[in-house]
């Protein structure tokens, strides 16, 4: 089911750079993801009539750091990371580099997830379960944030909307979603979103279960953020709380 918001509608993805697959569920593979990836642009999935697809994924996938990329799963198609890799990455090697927006939509990313350092970001009706941030330490580096997006960079802004973070788990700070933005003027939108059942491991001493925010300007509505833990802060932890807004929160 796609959820409408006022904030992200889905992008237009008719016009595609790149399709994933020539119609039978064999040719939907990893092999077939990197090369499209690499080109950014629009990728769509042609998987055959009706099939839902996994594709396993062994290595972390690099998005393009030149073009704007559209990863377009049409409800049908989940990565999996197999708990050995990161999923999606993004690595300008520049927090301060700014120059294209990932747009993950309608896609299911399950046991990795997704690292982005410099890129923006936006989520559409995508669903992110089971993903662990295996580090043990909070610092850049160490691994251990965000269990399903770990996000960094300077100016650089998210959106997501009628997105599901069920079950992911990080060793230090925030299950589902850790963001570090560095002025006020960098946003932070959520719009019917739900955090589930995320949590910090028992050994990790940490914050978030659900979202860790620092910085920017930070809004939620129409989400539900329940049953996440961690040693401080089980829900959301915000390190600047006078720039943030909530609208229609259940806890």
């Amino acid at each position: 089911m796609t959820i409408s918001c006022d904030f992200c509608a889905l992008r237009n993805t008719s016009k595609p750079t790149s399709i994933v697959g020539n119609g039978t569920p064999a040719s939907c593979n990893q092999s077939a993801l990197v090369a499209a990836l690499l080109k950014g642009g629009i990728n769509i999935f042609n998987c055959g009539s009706g099939h839902n697809i996994t594709i396993n994924i062994n290595v972390s996938l690099q998005i393009s750091s030149i073009n704007d990329t559209i990863i377009d799963g049409a409800g049908i198609a989940t990565l999996n990371g197999l708990w050995r890799t990161r999923i999606l990455k993004f690595d300008s090697g520049d927090f301060l580099y700014s120059t294209p927006t990932l747009t993950v939509q309608r896609l299911r990313l399950s046991n990795g997830a997704l690292g982005i350092l410099g890129s923006g970001l936006i989520i559409s009706n995508s669903h992110f379960e089971t993903n662990t941030a295996t580090g043990n330490g909070g610092n850049l580096g160490n691994g251990g944030n965000g269990g399903a997006i770990s996000f960094d960079g300077l100016g650089r802004n998210n959106t997501i909307c009628g997105t599901r973070f069920t079950g992911n788990q990080a060793n230090k700070f925030d299950g589902p979603f850790f963001r570090v933005s560095y002025n006020v003027s960098e946003k932070h939108i959520f719009d019917n979103v739900l955090a589930d059942s995320n949590f910090i491991s028992i050994n990790g001493n940490g914050l978030a279960g659900g979202f860790y925010i620092q910085g920017g300007t930070v809004t939620i509505r129409n989400g539900t953020i329940a049953d996440n833990s961690a040693t401080g802060a089980g829900g959301i932890f915000f390190v600047n709380d006078k720039s943030v807004t909530l609208n229609n929160v259940n806890h």
